[in-house]
């Protein structure tokens, strides 16, 4: 039954994938030709994608993640890496493959990497654009509310010298972040600011003051270090769930 299972998991992932293609470095942001079409209609701006700085990927590196059928115990050791700027997932089945797999947007898998757990979601407040994509997850999902962490590539135009003695800018891109809170009740997605004040803001009224009042007692920073800030919002969304 279980090679059965694990057969099944290999053809499900081949039936939700496509295409097989060697990718270097920043060739993945081809796709910032769509910048120029969607910012300069008239087609006056080229982008140089030699010239870019920064890297489409969460990690540049492939490391070791889980695949899984959702829903379903079996799981696939494989090697992973998150294009952030496609929102997308790779996938190598070993560390030495120069095929690298591109996993199709789909919340058919449940997808782990670095002890974190993505999920593809459909959410017209989060992606303004696609209406879809994928969230870490930081929290129990089976609490009242749960964290999340949505990430997503800035990309930055080259600017060119002000004046002689200053120097231009290459164009880059940018791995940046938001917090989502998501009642379970509800399945309202609420954005949260990673600052100690801000966040009280964005919360729900009745969650306001004593929110505040554990941010002060448990002297919580919110910022330093990604891993530091992300353990301090982690603790404030299981504070909000005894409440």
């Amino acid at each position: 039954m279980k090679i059965f299972k694990t057969v099944s998991l290999f053809i499900l992932l081949f039936t939700f994938t496509f295409s097989f293609s060697q990718m270097r470095g920043l060739g993945a942001l081809k796709d910032l030709e769509m910048v120029n079409i969607l910012n300069n209609p008239e087609g006056k701006e080229t982008i140089n994608l030699d010239k870019i700085s920064g890297s489409p990927y969460l990690e540049e590196q492939f490391v070791k993640g889980i695949l899984g059928n959702k829903g379903d115990d079996e799981k696939l050791s494989l090697y992973i890496r998150y294009n952030v700027f496609s929102d997308n997932f790779e996938v190598k089945y070993n560390i030495t493959d120069s095929k690298v797999t591109i996993i199709d947007r789909t919340n058919k898998f449940d997808i782990a990497l670095r002890g974190k757990k993505f999920i593809f979601t459909q959410s017209n407040y989060i992606f303004k654009e696609t209406g879809t994509g994928y969230l870490g997850m930081l929290s129990d999902p089976d609490a009242k509310h749960t964290l999340y962490k949505r990430y997503y590539s800035e990309y930055t135009p080259e600017q060119a010298a002000a004046n002689t003695y200053a120097m231009a800018k290459p164009a880059k891109v940018e791995t940046k972040y938001n917090y989502y809170l998501k009642n379970n009740e509800t399945g309202k997605f609420t954005m949260i600011e990673d600052h100690r004040k801000r966040i009280i803001e964005d919360l729900p009224m009745e969650f306001q003051s004593k929110v505040k009042s554990f941010i002060k007692k448990n002297n919580l920073k919110m910022r330093g270090e990604e891993v530091e800030v992300e353990a301090d919002m982690r603790k404030v969304v299981d504070y909000i769930n005894t409440l």
